[in-house]
């Protein structure tokens, strides 16, 4: 989910590699080193987590009424 966060906040990104932040390098199209916003890449991360979690208990409820 992070990688997807990271295309997210910085649309210029096309490939990344890496699982934890301090390995975690992202390239444009062209190749080049894109920066990661860190804190807003959390933010986003936080914003899709909450998504993820309560559309799954919304999910759940609905099946065990």
């Amino acid at each position: 989910m992070r990688h997807e966060a990271i295309m997210s906040v910085h649309p210029e990104v096309v490939t990344v590699n890496g699982d934890g932040w301090d390995k975690i390098q992202a390239w444009d199209s062209n190749g080049a080193d894109v920066v990661i916003n860190q804190a807003a890449v959390e933010e986003e991360l936080k914003r899709r987590q909450d998504a993820y979690d309560n559309d799954h208990a919304r999910k759940r409820k609905e099946e065990y009424p």
